[in-house]
C-alpha cells in the first residue's frame, strides 16, 4: 500500500460513515477503522438513537469473516469485525428504567434497559418520514397524525 492510499477497512469505513449520515440525517456518528494481526474492525459508536438493532442492520454488510465450513468457527486472520457500542445519555436511560417491570432483578437490569431502549426507538422512528430530494439532500418533516 502506498503512503497515503486508505486500507481496505478504511474505504470500508468511509463508506459506512456516508451511509449512516444518509440513512440517519442528524446523528453524529463517530466511524473508526483499525488493523491488526488477526484481521480489521471499525467500530461506530453514538449517543441515544437509532437503536443497535436499526444501526446493524446498515453495518453488518460491511463485516466479513471467515468461517470453518464444518463448525462454523470464526477463522483468525483476514476478518473484518464491526462493532456497534451505542451510548445512552442518563435522560433516556433513566426513561428506559422507568418502564422496565419492577420484579426485574439487579443483574437483569442492563438487559431491560435494551430492550426498552428499542421499543422506545420504534416507537418515535416513525413520527419523522424522510424525503430525499434532488442532489441527495434530505428533510426530515413530521409526518401526519
Amino acid at each position: 500500500m502506498e503512503k497515503g492510499e486508505l486500507s481496505s477497512i478504511a474505504i470500508k469505513a468511509k463508506k459506512m460513515r456516508k451511509e449512516l449520515k444518509e440513512t440517519f440525517p442528524g446523528v453524529k456518528f463517530t466511524v473508526r477503522s483499525d488493523n491488526f494481526s488477526g484481521g480489521s474492525s471499525i467500530d461506530v459508536s453514538w449517543v441515544d438513537f437509532p437503536s443497535v438493532k436499526a444501526v446493524r442492520e446498515r453495518t453488518s454488510k460491511y463485516e466479513s469473516l471467515r468461517r470453518d465450513n464444518v463448525t462454523g468457527e470464526i477463522l483468525s486472520g483476514g476478518n473484518d469485525y464491526i462493532s456497534e457500542n451505542q451510548k445512552l445519555s442518563d435522560e433516556l436511560r433513566s426513561k428506559a428504567e422507568d418502564r422496565i417491570p419492577e420484579d426485574v432483578y439487579d443483574n437483569q437490569r442492563h438487559y431491560w434497559v435494551q430492550i426498552e431502549i428499542e421499543e422506545m426507538y420504534e416507537e418515535v422512528k416513525g413520527l419523522y418520514q424522510l424525503t430525499f430530494k434532488p442532489i441527495d439532500k434530505v428533510q426530515i418533516t413530521k409526518s401526519p397524525g
